[in-house]
């Protein structure tokens, strides 16, 4: 070989004569260890490139189940903002899944607390119709604070009206059937407007714990021939991948988000003009109500209630589609967290400007419920749900009367606070889901000879370091400024194209050079037979130990997750067969705010 006999092997720097981790001391001697200068005297820098076998074996049994990445609630247009929302959306979730899980986990876990006020309540239709519209506000922007205030107040009375009475005599109460009705009327249209398919969705994500059986098993069965366990490492490494795709899809998933911004906007304008209409006259002229009306058309009349204008159940599911992307708004960026509020910029290319032609045309700034940041689409926390949820447990309802103002006023005061512990600890949750699969994958390649921080091992520390900076950035800014989203969509950017770079070098065998086997030329090159590193190593024990955590980890949070969301179904159920979206109970309602345009 290239003039080298066994003598020159080891007689010159061929050989590596450290310690090896792993090996018992009376088998070193037996152990012949190459050192990088040998290997790449033999063998040359060149990779040993995986088989046209090995490498589509690898793709049969991980790259198809990843087609579960096709399941993430992406953006239906391709305009070119959405675009730009999606390509941050993604970045976000496969750059920091431990950040995207953070803000998914939390929203379901408000939505449970939501079904669980609504058991507490005996499954009240006012009760469900509230707290599912809370629910949904949940994953939308804020207005500034400056014109929080304004927009706290309309929710708040929109709301707290429907239930907030203590015997059956207030229901006639015009404010109160008004209020109903709208907020009825409202959840209707938000439960159309959610995307189904969640169980089929469910079927695929099946599709990959199979993969994961399979990669166990040919990893294993491959022991007494060449010791290979890059499938189950990479399987590993992807264990988080399930988790944040249910967990995306639990999360209320809409079909349009633009069209429930642009439906809760009229309604807050709509349940302002009655506080005001009532708040003028404790009589309350129903007829001086100054709806949300659009402009009309040449065929329409100012308020007509034509069928044209209406939506309908059919239309729902292509509404996303059919409207021209300058629908797209954001409101002005929100404040930073208290530890970043003073001195933040609201960073000018995550906001879009809402003029006239857009669907929000006639609803004052207040009133306008901004970016959809549900899904751990973007790093930003709302805490609505929370706020209201913690004000109406202290309130009481049914046995005295809630004043709205001092509603509003502690919801605002707790909006504008710390975070509630209860998402510190989600946040840790979150980062023990992902982090349990890399240490897994980082645990079998560390242990697996050559014993030691190599390619595959750092890799996987790479990774973990890079998607960390955004989920740290989050635990103390609640809602980031220009240079930190700036910040962070850099390194989610990086995290996300070292993940690809990697997969990549992992199916080709890149990682099958001197450099990456001799642990970046500071250690030996493997050269005994599998049965010997099984035998002497017991690199079993780290298999089956990975196997097991990293298995049940997703397992259990797949069953969790699908848990909740059987319980929770109550809450997004709607009857499409019942009576025509459009027609409101109460005739006194301008039915103009569902219309289209």
């Amino acid at each position: 070989m290239n003039g080298i006999d066994k003598i020159t092997i080891r007689n010159g720097s061929f050989i590596y004569n450290g310690t090896v981790p792993g090996l018992p001391n009376d088998k070193r001697a037996t152990f012949i260890t190459p050192t990088y200068y040998g290997c790449h005297t033999m063998c040359g820098s060149a990779p040993q490139l995986n088989t046209p076998g090995t490498a589509l074996g690898l793709v049969t049994t991980w790259v198809f189940p990843f087609a579960i990445l096709l399941s993430l609630p992406y953006e239906s247009s391709i305009a070119t903002k959405k675009v730009r929302r999606t390509v941050i959306a993604v970045l976000n979730w496969l750059g920091s899944p431990q950040t995207s899980l953070t803000a998914t986990i939390d929203n379901f876990l408000q939505i449970r607390r939501c079904h669980r006020r609504v058991k507490d309540e005996e499954h009240d239709k006012a009760w469900n119709n509230l707290l599912y519209v809370v629910s949904v506000f949940n994953q939308f922007d804020l207005p500034s604070r400056a014109e929080q205030e304004d927009f706290i107040r309309a929710l708040v009375y929109g709301l707290y009206c429907t239930v907030n009475i203590t015997n059956s005599n207030q229901l006639n109460r015009p404010e109160v059937r008004l209020t109903r009705d709208l907020l009825s009327e409202l959840a209707s249209q938000l439960r159309l407007l959610r995307r189904k398919g969640v169980i089929p969705t469910l079927a695929s994500l099946a599709t990959f714990l199979v993969a994961f059986v399979f990669s166990v098993v040919l990893s294993f069965a491959a022991v007494g021939k060449d010791a290979t366990v890059s499938p189950l490492v990479l399987g590993l490494g992807f264990g988080w991948l399930p988790t944040l795709v249910i967990f995306a899809i639990v999360d209320r998933n809409p079909v349009s988000s633009v069209r429930s911004a642009v439906l809760m906007s009229r309604w807050l304008f709509n349940v302002n003009a009655i506080h005001t209409c009532f708040s003028e006259s404790a009589l309350g002229d129903v007829s001086r109500i100054q709806w949300w009306t659009a402009e009309p058309s040449d065929n329409d009349q100012p308020g007509e209630n034509t069928a044209a204008n209406m939506i309908a159940p059919e239309d729902v599911q292509t509404e996303d589609d059919a409207k021209p992307d300058n629908e797209s708004q954001d409101l002005n960026g929100p404040q930073s967290d208290n530890a970043t509020q003073q001195g933040s910029e609201v960073e000018s290319g995550e906001c879009e400007v809402i003029d006239d032609r857009t669907p929000f045309k006639g609803i004052p700034p207040a009133f306008r419920v901004g970016e959809f940041i549900g899904q751990g689409r973007r790093m930003q926390y709302s805490g609505l749900a929370s706020a209201v949820l913690e004000n109406i447990d202290s309130s009481h309802f049914g046995h005295h009367l809630v004043s709205c103002d001092s509603a509003t006023s502690a919801i605002v005061r707790r909006l504008n606070g710390r975070r509630p512990a209860a998402w510190f600890v989600t946040a840790c949750v979150s980062l023990f889901l992902v982090f349990s699969q890399l240490a897994m994958a980082f645990m079998l390649a560390y242990n697996t000879p050559s014993v030691g921080l190599g390619c595959w091992s750092g890799g996987y520390v790479v990774y973990a370091f890079l998607s960390s900076i955004s989920w740290i950035v989050q635990l103390f800014c609640k809602r980031p400024g220009r240079w930190t989203r700036f910040l962070c969509h850099t390194s989610n950017g990086l995290a996300f194209c070292f993940l690809i770079a990697f997969t990549l070098a992992m199916l080709t065998g890149a990682f099958n050079s001197c450099f990456c086997m001799t642990l970046f030329g500071r250690s030996y090159m493997n050269f005994e037979s599998s049965e010997f590193y099984l035998k002497f190593f017991h690199v079993g024990r780290y298999w089956i130990g990975a196997t097991v955590i990293g298995g049940l980890v997703p397992f259990i949070s797949f069953l969790w997750a699908v848990f909740g969301w059987l319980k929770c179904q109550h809450l997004w159920t709607v009857n499409e067969t019942g009576r025509s979206t459009g027609e409101l109970k109460s005739r006194e309602i301008n039915s103009d705010w569902l219309r289209y345009n």
